[in-house]
């Protein structure tokens, strides 16, 4: 029987073949990291997707609670949102993965509902950046900017991540980059 995961899940981890950690999954399915707590449970927040053939899904495998699930398919469209409240809880200390769920869900629905008043803005990438997958003549949302190290941090929607880098990787003027200070 072929059934779809398609889906956000708090996985748990198994190491890898290279000495590293992967969520403890099928073979097969694709993945994303979405966020985890900073206390390191074991465990992380993943987009999968695919299709199991007869493997079913491990049971340490728990789908995320239906509001967190629209919070990050809406989040997804405001990428800033997903990057901001993933380093708001990524430096919690949680007990449970239902914990971690609600502090995710409540940081979403935060930085959505702030969006409107947030000063971010999309700039055109000058060239290709490999962190982040950021190519040239692709826009990103920038976020913040240090002007005493003149870094920038900004946001794809390959991963939803925040990075940083020169303001000189985007088409921005000086006056722009002032604004992401504040």
């Amino acid at each position: 029987m072929r059934e779809c995961i398609d889906g956000y899940y708090l996985l748990e981890f198994r190491s890898d073949r290279h000495g590293g950690e992967e969520p403890d999954i099928p073979d097969g399915i694709g993945f994303a990291q979405i966020g985890s707590p900073g206390n390191d449970p074991g465990w992380s927040l993943y987009e999968c997707w695919g299709t199991l053939d007869d493997e079913p899904l491990p049971k340490t495998c728990v789908p995320v609670p239906e509001r967190l699930r629209v919070l990050i398919e809406s989040a997804k469209h405001y990428p800033p949102a997903l990057a901001l409240a993933r380093g708001d809880v990524g430096s919690t200390h949680v007990r449970t993965r239902e914990e971690f769920a609600e502090h995710l869900a409540r940081a979403l629905e935060r930085r959505l509902s702030e969006q409107p008043e947030e000063h971010f803005f999309m700039a055109k990438a000058k060239e290709s950046y490999a962190l982040g997958g950021l190519s040239a003549g692709q826009y990103a949302w920038l976020i913040a900017y240090d002007p005493d190290r003149r870094l920038v941090w900004w946001v794809t929607f390959r991963d939803y991540f925040a990075y940083d880098a020169s303001p000189d990787l985007f088409e921005v003027s000086e006056e722009q980059l002032l604004r992401l200070t504040r």
